[in-house]
């Protein structure tokens, strides 16, 4: 059973997609990869 992501089921409907990408923290801390995130989260 296949399951569409997110991003394929707004594809799959011919709506505008923005993708991004994110390099590693220097650190172990994870919250800084949150914040880039939650800056494109409602785009």
């Amino acid at each position: 059973m296949k399951s569409e992501s997110k991003l394929e089921q707004i594809l799959t409907k011919g709506e505008f997609a923005v993708t991004s990408e994110c390099g590693p923290p220097r650190g172990a801390d994870a919250e800084v990869i949150r914040k880039k995130g939650s800056s494109l989260f409602h785009v």
